[in-house]
């Protein structure tokens, strides 16, 4: 990382500084941004104004603790690594097209039970936390097709019951005594 402690202005507001005319001159079209290893603490408050272009958002490694509900308005966002960093609990938020989220890292205690309603999701980390549940949103994602969830407290899976997608499921180093009927996922290769 290059030690930012936060986001650079620039980044979120290209054309602050900038004459109108200079400015309709250029189009900025930010579709990965890696700020991955930083000590970035917090997000600003207008993260959603970089655009629907910014189809992934790398934050692994950094002192975040919250999310701004402005992420929402990242509506390209399809790739968001949050890892490793200082989040305990996630509240919900809406991101049409996301398809890989990761929250692994050592903090996150509990989860929204919003998950079936992020129709795009295909992989979800969510390993080595402090999870001792899983919402049963869980096991309603319809187009999951990884879900790692190793390496936390969690006793029990919730019910399976429309994940049809679901390839690979890593429920390795926790304290499961039972896992639940699998057969609403027909794609299941690797448990």
């Amino acid at each position: 990382g290059a030690g930012f402690k936060r986001i650079p202005e620039p980044v979120v507001h290209p054309f602050d500084n900038l004459e109108e005319d200079e400015g309709s001159q250029w189009v900025v079209l930010l579709s990965r941004l890696n700020l991955q290893d930083n000590e970035i603490e917090r997000l600003p408050r207008d993260i959603g104004d970089i655009g629907e272009e910014l189809s992934t958002l790398l934050l692994r490694g950094n002192k975040l603790k919250t999310l701004p509900k402005s992420l929402s308005g990242c509506l390209g966002l399809k790739t968001l690594d949050l890892s490793r960093n200082l989040i305990d609990t996630l509240e919900s938020f809406k991101l049409p097209v996301l398809a890989d989220l990761n929250l692994s890292g050592k903090l996150l205690t509990e989860l929204p039970d919003t998950f079936d309603t992020v129709n795009s999701l295909v992989k979800l980390n969510v390993s080595s936390n402090q999870l001792t549940t899983l919402p049963p949103s869980v096991g309603r994602m319809v187009n999951i097709r990884s879900l790692d969830v190793s390496s936390n407290k969690i006793a029990d899976l919730p019910p399976m019951d429309r994940a049809p997608k679901l390839t690979t499921l890593n429920v390795a180093r926790n304290s499961i005594a039972e896992v639940p009927s699998l057969s609403k996922c027909p794609a299941l290769t690797d448990l």
